[in-house]
């Protein structure tokens, strides 16, 4: 059933975003992004021919008490509604309290992973504070973007559908779903790095991936970070310029092979197989960007390493790393 919910007076916070309520004020960001091509075809609506019509949808944000703004650096980019499910659809929910979420951002900070934060904190926000059973969220089938939102967000399947969009076409989508107790599960330890689901391999310190990821977390600086990235490295992307070194070493502790994604400047993104398990500790760098793990061609170090710069790198990580298990090993 579809709990009521009013955000009105609801102020949620997260790393580097304010979710509150919307305020008229908000209309010439919220025209702005929803002007764009392309935006709001992701949630099934054309793009605002005017600040008429964006006026009027925020009146509508406004009155029915039901979405966020989400507010970066002072600027609205982009909302997320705690929309009412289609019961009909989904009479077996009839007992079970029940929204469900939809988001919208400006294409000027997709690839950023905000929306993954702005959803993480909204979910929270319905299963704590507002004591919610389940919470369904909905993708076309072609919009891998949100389907990789939803995913990181500990979404699963639940059904597949159609939607007819609001301007004239009907697509295909897949409704997922998260519970309670799901949420509750998942908050004992999640990782975005990619794969770190089914990263269950152990080396012979008895140390899994993500073991792994946390050691690197306190390691990873602009030191060992690719030169040609150095300027843009930070805390808040330790992983950025770090996939080779870092893939070449857990080749060293889990056997298997590093292969590469082939990216747009023509250089290669590394990350590990081994055996039936592939995980990429540094994917965090690409933000809400879905990288194609199929059919990579195979990376060897002696071309990586034959740059002595790269090959420096990957011993000041592998000597930080081990002092790092020793001191592990003796405690």
């Amino acid at each position: 059933m579809n709990t009521p919910i009013d955000v009105s007076n609801v102020i949620l916070k997260t790393e580097r975003m304010i979710l509150r309520p919307w305020r008229q004020s908000d209309l010439e960001d919220f025209f702005e992004y929803a002007s764009v091509d392309g935006v709001g075809q992701m949630a099934g609506w054309p793009p605002h021919e005017n600040r008429e019509v964006s006026q009027m949808i925020l009146d509508s944000f406004v009155g029915k008490k039901k979405t966020f703004a989400l507010e970066y650096e002072g600027k609205v980019i982009g909302s997320l509604g705690i929309e009412y499910y289609n019961e009909e659809k989904f009479p077996e929910l009839k007992d079970v309290s029940c929204r469900e979420i939809g988001y919208v951002l400006s294409k000027d900070y997709w690839g950023q992973g905000l929306m993954p934060e702005a959803v993480r904190e909204v979910i929270r926000y319905l299963f704590e504070d507002v004591g919610l059973d389940a919470i369904l969220c909905g993708h076309f089938l072609w919009n891998r973007q949100s389907e990789r939102v939803q995913e990181k967000c500990g979404f699963r399947h639940y059904a597949y559908g159609t939607y007819e969009t609001r301007y004239g076409t009907v697509e295909q989508d897949e409704t997922n779903i998260i519970t309670r107790e799901e949420w509750l599960q998942k908050q004992k330890k999640e990782y975005r790095f990619y794969g770190w689901e089914n990263a269950t391999v152990k080396d012979s310190h008895g140390l899994t991936p993500c073991d792994y990821y946390d050691l690197l977390s306190d390691i990873w600086c602009s030191e060992t970070c690719a030169p040609r990235m150095r300027a843009d490295w930070s805390e808040r992307n330790k992983t950025l310029g770090q996939c080779s070194i870092t893939s070449f070493l857990m080749q060293d502790l889990y056997g298997g092979e590093v292969y590469g994604v082939l990216l747009a400047d023509g250089s290669y993104h590394c990350f590990n197989k081994v055996g039936d398990c592939i995980f990429d500790l540094t994917s965090e760098q690409f933000g809400d960007v879905l990288l194609n793990y199929d059919n990579c061609p195979q990376q060897f170090r002696e071309v990586h390493f034959a740059s002595e710069e790269k090959h420096q790198r990957y011993e000041i990580l592998k000597e930080r790393l081990l002092a790092k298990l020793e001191k592990k090993d003796d405690h």
